[in-house]
C-alpha cells in the first residue's frame, strides 16, 4: 500500500483511536505521524471527528503547542478541533514523550525540546 492510498494523517489516527487498547509506544508513533510536515490540518481534523478521538488529539495537540509554540499546525488543529476536558490521568503517556530532550550541550547549557516527527528517507539513507 502507498503512502498516496494510506497517507499519514489516516495511519496517524488508526494509531491515536480511541478504540485502541493502550500501547503508550503506539500512541508516541501515531504523535510522531500526525505532526508530519505534510499533513493537510483539515483532513487531520476530519479524520478525528469520524474517529471519535478529538480528546486525544486535542492532548496531543497541546503537548505540541507546549514545545513549538511557534509552529502553526498546532493551533490551526486546536482551532479545529472542539473544546473539551482532558482524558483521565494515564490514559496517554506524559507529554515528555512526545519530545526529545537533550541533557547538557555544554558548559551551563541544557539543550532544547525537540518534537519527534518523521523524515523522508531519500537517497543513501539521509533524511530530507
Amino acid at each position: 500500500m502507498t503512502e498516496t492510498e494510506f497517507p499519514n494523517e489516516k495511519l496517524a489516527l488508526a494509531l491515536l483511536t480511541i478504540a485502541n487498547r493502550y500501547e503508550p509506544w503506539l500512541i508516541r508513533v501515531g504523535a510522531m505521524l500526525l505532526s508530519h510536515t505534510d499533513n493537510d490540518v483539515r483532513q487531520i481534523a476530519r479524520h478525528t471527528r469520524l474517529e471519535r478521538s478529538e480528546s486525544v488529539i486535542r492532548e496531543i495537540a497541546l503537548a505540541g503547542q507546549r514545545y513549538e509554540p511557534e509552529n502553526l499546525f498546532w493551533s490551526e488543529l486546536l482551532g479545529l478541533l472542539p473544546e473539551l476536558p482532558s482524558p483521565q490521568a494515564g490514559v496517554l503517556p506524559h507529554h515528555s514523550r512526545y519530545v526529545s530532550i537533550p541533557g547538557k550541550i555544554g558548559p551551563g547549557r541544557m539543550g532544547s525540546p525537540a518534537w519527534l516527527r518523521p523524515k523522508k528517507v531519500t537517497s543513501l539513507g539521509y533524511a530530507a
